[in-house]
């Protein structure tokens, strides 16, 4: 078979441009987008040799041939030569985890461009989007690390979600100016320039966006309250990043990535890390630390955070940190500061200058 739009792909073209490995945090997204397009979900994970735990685990990679074997399965089982747009057009914000809703709950576009900046890096530590402001808006370029870009169908997906997700979030396409994408023409261009409408330049070195738009425009998803939560819970996120950390900070890590669901109970945590639950538990007990220790400092930390600012009330707060109810949160935090969280702000106002 013809490998069509992948036909710009070498054997291993991301490792050959400097790529070491792939987060789970930026291929989730491509494995729950190919499931939508008709991959089965278990041998899209076959292909990736994931286990349905290690899809939710923030700690895992992939190598860049897993990555790219996924793309081949899926342009087999779908047998689409626009493979990268038609991807990009399944994707919505959550796919993306924290960082989409950080982008949706952003007051501007400004803000939002500025955030995955901060943040890209929760997907993916050797790729990033860079923005570069121009008069009338600005250019977007998808980047890898050294040098060079993702080519073949990656190259249309990496440059069409952005423009996608946009066009969901203001209800409008963007205008663009142009686009140039590393990739080889394909035969056929009428789906990208319906979904760029814009003058298309393929074979050139880089993947950029020239966007017209207003940097200012608030984004009608905004959410400022919701915003300070999430950024809280991302600076901790990147706070945990070094790949030097010990179980229990890969325990903090998983806990952190998990809310606001309920925490994940020690045999969850052990099928993630692949240990058993036996030597989790050792191994944290040599530390000086347990799992249900870890979770309650965790969720100490980011209530104490919380309570800082005036924008959450107790009750989003305990669904934050994926508390069952409210009165259960109330019962810990008493348990951690001896008050209830109210009396705990009112006391900080009153000492704080």
């Amino acid at each position: 078979m013809s490998l069509g739009v992948l036909s710009t792909i070498s054997e291993d073209p991301i490792a050959a441009i400097g790529v070491e490995s792939v987060s789970i945090l930026a291929v989730r997204p491509m494995i729950l987008g190919f499931e939508r397009l008709g991959l089965d979900r278990g041998i899209a994970l076959e292909t990736v040799g994931l286990s349905e735990d290690q899809l939710s685990n923030p700690d895992v990679r992939v190598t860049p041939k897993q990555t790219l074997l996924l793309w081949l399965r899926a342009l087999e089982a779908t047998r689409d030569p626009d493979l990268g747009l038609s991807l990009a057009r399944s994707i919505t914000p959550s796919d993306y985890g924290i960082l989409g809703y950080i982008v949706s709950s952003s007051a501007t576009v400004r803000d939002a461009l500025q955030r995955v900046d901060r943040y890209h890096g929760l997907l993916a530590d050797s790729v990033r989007y860079s923005v570069e402001e121009t008069r009338s808006g600005f250019i977007l370029r998808h980047e890898i690390s050294g040098g060079g870009a993702v080519p073949g169908a990656m190259a249309a997906y990496v440059l069409a979600v952005p423009i996608l997700l946009m066009k969901k979030t203001f209800g409008r396409q963007p205008r663009i100016r142009q686009v140039r994408l590393a990739c080889e023409q394909p035969a056929e261009i009428r789906e990208y320039k319906e979904v760029f409408a814009a003058p298309l330049k393929f074979g050139e070195s880089e993947n950029m966006l020239e966007i017209e738009a207003n940097l200012d425009a608030a984004i009608p998803t905004a959410d400022l309250a919701l915003m300070s939560a999430l950024e809280t819970h991302a600076e901790s996120l990147l706070g945990e990043s070094s790949p030097r950390r010990s179980l229990a900070d890969s325990v903090r890590k998983l806990v952190l990535d998990s809310f606001p669901q309920p925490p994940p109970e020690a045999e969850k945590i052990g099928q993630q890390l692949a240990l058993s639950t036996r030597t989790l538990r050792r191994r944290l007990r040599e530390e000086g630390t347990s799992v249900s220790n870890i979770v309650a400092s965790t969720r100490h930390k980011l209530a104490l955070q919380y309570l800082d600012g005036d924008e959450l009330g107790a009750s989003e707060i305990a669904y934050l940190l994926g508390f069952s109810d409210p009165t259960a949160f109330h019962r810990a935090f008493r348990r951690w500061q001896g008050c209830s969280p109210l009396q705990h702000r009112r006391h900080q106002k009153s000492v704080t200058p």
